[in-house]
């Protein structure tokens, strides 16, 4: 757990599919994958991180648990890569976290 005041930087990497559709395709390469293999295939699927600096901690990598198996299109990840950009940066974006709508409407602003 970090106070949004002690962090100092925040490195989001999201890993890109070839797929403007990762939902789709996490379905039919899922399914295919596994009719083949009789065997899941989310084990070798990429795994997002967030690297983390905070005052008085050690830097730490964290790994961010898969959406899409297949990998997130460029335009997802950019965004949610800007988003928390600009709430680690701006205190006042920090409250709408609280507010689905709120999160929302400022992705559309922002993006």
């Amino acid at each position: 757990m970090y106070r949004w005041a002690d962090i100092e930087a925040l490195e989001l990497y999201l890993p890109i599919g070839r797929w403007l559709r990762p939902a789709l395709a996490d379905i039919l390469v899922g399914a295919l994958r596994m009719a083949l293999t009789l065997g899941s295939w989310t084990d070798d699927a990429p795994i997002g991180s967030l690297a983390v600096d905070a005052i008085g901690e050690t830097p730490a990598q964290l790994d961010v648990t898969r959406h899409c198996i297949v990998g997130y299109d460029s335009g997802s990840a950019r965004t949610a890569t800007n988003l928390l950009r600009e709430i680690h940066c701006g205190p006042k974006l920090r409250g709408i976290l609280r507010d689905p709508e709120a999160v929302s409407a400022t992705l559309r602003r922002l993006f």
